[in-house]
């Protein structure tokens, strides 16, 4: 009897010990797994700042040559700097919370692809046509029949033109609007009481951009992508086919234009999260801007 007692007492002891050990084992995983998770996302935090940096300096190096569009380099450089810091600033950073910050950077290096086309787009369209201002008066004073000459050289100033012509806007601006009464409006951050957006932005000046009417495409896009309210649709560059929200027309005259338009949409059909307003200008994208829906509060 007493050996039988003993030998359950060894029994229990030897699981106890194996659990013991598994237990140690799986903590000791668990640990290690933990300091590579956290090992990784704090390389993938600091190879976003990297990035986030190297395009400051990007920035920094087109705003010093003093272009005409010196004011927009500046102020999209500025929200680098405030993404940068706000990367820089997180003390808890997760999988999901950096994927975030790369869909911001993914976003902004498009735009800033675009951007510096067209600043150096603009710089060599100036030089190349101060340099044939030069040479095209040194002919006028010593050759009198150059027709043939003149008319490729034409050619080459339409291209040039062609580019330079290309109209700039500022940061587009968005903001819900609610209809209260009387008609009126008033901004909500509520999806469920948004009845328009208000989109506004800045057309810089272009001396040698065709004066007149320019159509004014917005595409507004739900959380999920899918464009709200499509009115119709127009073939941008690369022939590609986009479906727009709304067009108005501005009266462009080569000085800087302010364009405000107020886009209706069904108050029934939204829901919250982030909205994205694309702009385009006659065929040409020029800037975009997302507007976060919430719940109601406090009824705003």
């Amino acid at each position: 009897m007493e050996d039988n007692k003993n030998s359950q007492n060894k029994t229990i002891i030897w699981v106890l010990a194996a659990l013991l050990v598994l237990l140690a084992a799986y903590t000791f995983y668990n640990h290690t797994s933990h300091v590579e998770t956290e090992e990784n996302l704090t390389s993938e935090k600091t190879n976003i700042q990297n990035e986030l940096n190297d395009m400051i300096a990007k920035y920094d190096t087109a705003i010093a040559e003093n272009t005409t569009m010196t004011e927009e380099l500046k102020a999209e450089r500025e929200k680098i700097v405030q993404l940068r810091d706000s990367v820089a600033n997180l003390t808890n950073a997760n999988r999901s919370i950096l994927a975030r910050y790369k869909g911001r950077l993914a976003d902004m290096e498009a735009k800033n692809k675009r951007l510096f086309f067209l600043t150096d787009s603009l710089k060599e369209a100036n030089q190349f046509l101060s340099l044939e201002v030069v040479t095209a008066k040194k002919t006028i004073e010593e050759q009198t029949v150059v027709n043939t000459d003149l008319t490729n050289k034409n050619t080459e100033l339409t291209t040039v033109v062609s580019v330079g012509s290309v109209l700039i806007v500022n940061e587009v601006k968005a903001t819900a609007m609610k209809l209260r009464s009387g008609d009126k409006l008033s901004e909500t951050s509520s999806f469920n009481k948004t009845d328009a957006f208000r989109a506004s932005f800045k057309i810089a000046e272009n001396r040698i951009a065709t004066k007149g009417n320019r159509n004014v495409y917005y595409v507004i896009k739900d959380p999920s992508g899918a464009v709200i309210k499509s009115v119709g649709t127009i073939t941008v560059e690369n022939n590609q086919a986009v479906a727009y929200t709304d067009k108005t027309t501005a009266n462009y005259d080569n000085k800087a234009l302010e364009v405000i338009a107020v886009i209706n949409v069904e108050r029934a059909t939204m829901v919250q999260g982030a909205y994205t307003i694309d702009v385009y200008i006659d065929t040409y994208y020029v800037g975009t801007t997302t507007v976060d829906l919430k719940n109601s509060f406090l009824g705003l």
